[in-house]
């Protein structure tokens, strides 16, 4: 959780996030982020290297499978 806490410190990208336990391994962990769009995404993970946590959190992450956008279908 100190992670996105850092990453929304300066302004809030991050506007929700689930952490998801897999069910038939407890030691699989997947996260999912709501940002606050695409442009707040790119500009927070390109920063990814420079927030105090991102040691750590890194150490905890195998293979970073998908990264993916979801685009509003209500106008």
């Amino acid at each position: 959780h100190l992670i996105f806490n850092e990453m929304n410190k300066d302004e809030k990208v991050i506007l929700s996030y689930d952490i998801l336990e897999n069910t038939k391994n407890i030691e699989e962990l997947s996260w999912y982020l709501t940002w606050l769009n695409k442009e707040v995404a790119e500009n927070t993970t390109a920063k990814w290297p420079t927030f105090p946590s991102t040691m750590e959190f890194q150490s905890l992450v195998g293979d970073n499978i998908y990264y993916g956008h979801l685009e509003s279908v209500l106008k």
